[in-house]
Formats: C-alpha cells, sequence, structure tokens
C-alpha cells in the first residue's frame, strides 16, 4: 500500500481484518527495539480513545491515528518480530498534506482552518497524555477534503520522560524546529514550533519560511528556519517566488492569531501550546465570511486571493506593527552641580584678509556655441568665395 523512511504497509489478506488494520513491515536496520512497550504504552494512555472520537463534531466516524494494535510476525514460530499491525487509514479518503497543497482545496479557507484546528486538537491531545511528535513530515499528515485531519507512524511517537520511547531521529527535512537541527533531538517545545509553522502554512497557503535567503538561491525551507528568516517578519532578507511576492502574508489573518504566529516562531520561550491554537482556530473560523472577488477572508482581515483591504507596507513601517521600538540615544540632563560655562572665543584684533574674486570664466557651453557659429561663418564664406569664382 505504501513505502516510506522506515517500513512498507501491506494491505491484511483475510477478510474481516482488512477494514480495520493493515501490516506494517520494518525495513532492514529500521524497526524500534521497543515494540511491546510502543503497544503497551498506547494501551495505558488509551490512544483508541482519541481513535474512537475522531474530531468533536465527527461521533467517532473516523481514526485520527494509526494506533499500533499488535505486534506482527513472519511465523508463528518466530520469536522476533517483523512489523506491527496498526489502525487503516482510508488511502482513497486522506491524502498526504504534501499531496493537499497541490490541489485547490488549499485555497479554500473554509476547509483549511478547520484543518488547522484538527491538527491542533490531535497535537493537544498527545501532548496532554505525554507523547512527542517529533516528526510532522509532508507524508505523515493526511487530510481530507473536508479539512479532517490523521496522523501516521505513531510508532515512531516519543514520550516525555521515559527513556526508552525517545522520538524517531527519522525526522523529515523542512519540519524541523531550529533547536531540534541543531541537535536532532525532539520534544513537545519543538512541537509547538513546527504546529505553527503547519497552522501558518494551513491559513496562508504557503510556508512561513518559504523562499531563498538573499544572496543564497540554493538555501531551503530549513535553511530559513536555521537562520531566523522568515518573509513574515524580515521581508527584506528573502526572495519569494514571483506569484507569491504580493502575498497581504500577516494582514491576511485575524491580529490575535498574527500575535500567535509571532510566538510560536520567533518567540522560542513564548512558543504557543496545542490547547491553545485550538481555542484560536475554533474561534477565527466564526469570522470567515465572503470576499467580493468570492474567495473566503477573516473578517477585518485582507483577502489572501484578491489582496482586498491590504495595503503593502515598507519593512521600516512593518516592524513598529510587531512591537518593534527603535533604540534612540538616551537623552542626557545635566546633573546639579555638573554644569559648567564654557570659555568666549578669543577675539582676533588682526585685520581681515581680503582675497580677491576669481576671473571670471566664459562656460564650456557658451564657448562651444562660439566655437560652432565660427565654423559655420567660415563654412558660409568659403562657399560664397567659390560661388563668384564660378
Amino acid at each position: 500500500m505504501g513505502e516510506g523512511n522506515s517500513a512498507e504497509v501491506f494491505a491484511i489478506a483475510e477478510e474481516g481484518w482488512n477494514e480495520l488494520v493493515v501490516a506494517k513491515i520494518y525495513l532492514p536496520g529500521k524497526k524500534p527495539d521497543h515494540l511491546h512497550s510502543i503497544i503497551e504504552e498506547a494501551r495505558q494512555r488509551d490512544l483508541a480513545g482519541l481513535g474512537g472520537r475522531g474530531h468533536d463534531a465527527d461521533g467517532g466516524r473516523y481514526s485520527p491515528l494509526a494506533i499500533p494494535k499488535g505486534i506482527l510476525y513472519p511465523s508463528a514460530v518466530s520469536s522476533e518480530p517483523c512489523g506491527l499491525l496498526v489502525t487503516k487509514i482510508d488511502s482513497t479518503r486522506f491524502i498526504s498534506l504534501d499531496t493537499f497543497f497541490q490541489t485547490p482545496l488549499k485555497n479554500d479557507l473554509t476547509v483549511t482552518s478547520f484543518a488547522a484546528e484538527c491538527l491542533a486538537e490531535i497535537v493537544a491531545w498527545l501532548h496532554d497524555n505525554g507523547y512527542v511528535v517529533g516528526d510532522f513530515s509532508g507524508t505523515n499528515i493526511r487530510v481530507d477534503s473536508t479539512g479532517h485531519v490523521c496522523l501516521l507512524d505513531v510508532d515512531s511517537f516519543g514520550i516525555v520522560g521515559n527513556g526508552i520511547l525517545r522520538p524517531s531521529a527519522d525526522s523529515s527535512r523542512h519540519f524541523l524546529a531550529p533547536e531540534s537541527s541543531a541537535t536532532g533531538q525532539t520534544d513537545q517545545e519543538s512541537d509547538r514550533f513546527v504546529l505553527t509553522m503547519l497552522v501558518c502554512q494551513l491559513l496562508l497557503g504557503i510556508s512561513p519560511f518559504a523562499g531563498a535567503e538573499k544572496g543564497n538561491r540554493n538555501s531551503s525551507i530549513q535553511d530559513n528556519i536555521n537562520h531566523g528568516k522568515s518573509w513574515l517578519f524580515s521581508p527584506g532578507d528573502v526572495v519569494l517566488p514571483v506569484r507569491f511576492q504580493a502575498h497581504p502574508g500577516l494582514a491576511a489573518l485575524p491580529a490575535s492569531t498574527g500575535r500567535l504566529v509571532r510566538r510560536g516562531l520567533a518567540e522560542p520561550d513564548q512558543r504557543p501550546a496545542a490547547a491553545e491554537w485550538v481555542v484560536e482556530l475554533r474561534a477565527i473560523q466564526s469570522a470567515l465570511e465572503k470576499c467580493t472577488c468570492g474567495g473566503m477572508r477573516f473578517s477585518g482581515a485582507a483577502c489572501p486571493a484578491c489582496k482586498d483591504g491590504y495595503k503593502q507596507l515598507s519593512e521600516k513601517q512593518a516592524l513598529p506593527a510587531w512591537g518593534y521600538q527603535e533604540q534612540r540615544p538616551e537623552r542626557r540632563t545635566a546633573q546639579p552641580g555638573t554644569a559648567r560655562t564654557l570659555p568666549q572665543p578669543r577675539v582676533d584684533s588682526r585685520p581681515r584678509r581680503t582675497i580677491p574674486a576669481a576671473p571670471q570664466r566664459r562656460p564650456r557651453r557658451a564657448n562651444r556655441q562660439l566655437i560652432l557659429a565660427i565654423v559655420v561663418i567660415f563654412i558660409l564664406a568659403a562657399f560664397l568665395a567659390w560661388s563668384l569664382l564660378s
């Protein structure tokens, strides 16, 4: 059915089982060491509780997680496991996030804002139950045409404080917090960064770290993340693709959402928790309205499709809107007892020397005109003399 970085997924042939689970067979050298712990933790932390509920509005009609259900062995006599049985995710309904961003659905705010809420809700539930997602890849996140979301590769999740179950080291490029890129380690704090980045991309239709850093055509999204270069906050440092250069950016979001984006991406100590995103995303969906161009927009914000309501600011004008204050030199005031009188300038009684004015020079342009007139007169005189002689 599919292949990832660490495993291949196969359908179950036996009738009855084939609608419930799939077989995840690990590639050589990729099998986790503690499959029994993965299954046991999933049971104790009731991952099926989230799987049975789905999104609040769904009543358990789909599983938002590919939950590990059992350990798979090559044969009845084998003692070494080869994979897991995991909850089946309908591949005809759900597509990868990478594919989703290539479809017209990415421009439908009704769908993308709901997808952002679903993703935030799943991460909030996982964090509340001690999990670390770690690998938010564009293939692990699945979205359907209405915005429902599910996550694959639950067996790669880590658990806070568990020295055995750590997040997978096979994290995907372009989905790593800057500190994770440097250390190779992920935790719930790095999850918050990546969640904010994905929510922002879902709401704006473009990654906040898209584009190439000026002077470096080959820079990637991960390079921009590592160097803190985002077209949202420092547009002068990043060159966007032509089709996005007039994008209203944060002006297309409600002010409260823009503040959460800035906290999540530019203020490491203030990253919003997933639960905070759930509350925000539920609130702003009620502010969606139809634009005159036919697209959707948030009330009071610019339209991302036709740019209505967007006045492009220069970088200098945009910075104060985000609380930037220019550091001005402190005004010094004299303290009591420190004032002093400056000495008066010395008066020179000697007679002042008069410098003669420079001789007036005829402007160069006038010189050229005079020469031209002389040449013309000479030509006319020569022509007249020739006429008389002939």
